[in-house]
């Protein structure tokens, strides 16, 4: 997966998918969550996988607004 691609998963991500009381919300959730980090580990060696992770997260759940969104990596 290209780090494009990585990236729109990201953006479709339910983040929140934890706080929903409908069990296929969570599962689906749950099920794209497993596949985020079975991506990061198959590109281990490439950190921008993993930056790109923590700076949309941190982004997501950033209650102040001081956090900018990261930008889309360029589509190869």
């Amino acid at each position: 997966m290209s780090l494009f691609e990585f990236y729109r998963l990201l953006q479709r991500h339910d983040w929140s998918y934890n706080y929903s009381d409908d069990h296929r919300v969570w599962q689906k959730g749950q099920d794209e969550s497993n596949m985020i980090r079975h991506i990061l580990d198959g590109n281990s060696r490439d950190v921008k996988y993993r930056n790109l992770y923590e700076r949309y997260r941190e982004w997501f759940w950033d209650t102040s607004g001081d956090v900018v969104k990261p930008d889309a990596p360029e589509e190869v």
